[in-house]
């Protein structure tokens, strides 16, 4: 009988042993499969952390050769506003200095026509 109880015991005991071994080895797989999926979306939240970094970089690039481009044109329209506003000038100073001209000849003419007519009158 005491053979009966110790083998009973023994296999109650192996069989609590391999239980017991069989949940270990479940919650160990269970928690790798916990830390897999961790850095799985670890690494997927990096790889969009660097699409959004790049997509940013990309933006910012555009927004300043946009930039750049609405500068270069004011200049350019600039250059082009102060270079019509030069010509203009010119164009008038040249107008000016030849109704000066032509105000002095119609002057200079007038005056001969009273000098001629004051010399007339005085031979009569």
């Amino acid at each position: 009988m005491k053979k009966l109880i110790l083998s009973s015991v023994f296999i109650l005991a192996l069989s609590l042993t391999f239980t017991s071994c069989r949940d270990s080895k479940n919650a160990d797989s269970a928690k790798e499969a916990l830390e897999e999926a961790a850095d799985a979306t670890e690494n997927a939240l990096e790889k969009a952390g660097d699409a959004v970094d790049n997509a940013v970089d990309t933006a910012d690039k555009a927004v300043d050769d946009a930039v750049e481009g609405a500068v270069d044109s004011a200049k350019d329209a600039a250059a082009k506003a102060g270079e019509t506003i030069d010509s203009a000038v010119e164009n008038t100073k040249d107008a000016a200095n030849k109704a000066v001209e032509t105000s002095k000849e119609s002057l200079k003419k007038a005056g001969d026509a009273v000098d001629k007519k004051v010399n007339d009158l005085k031979e009569l």
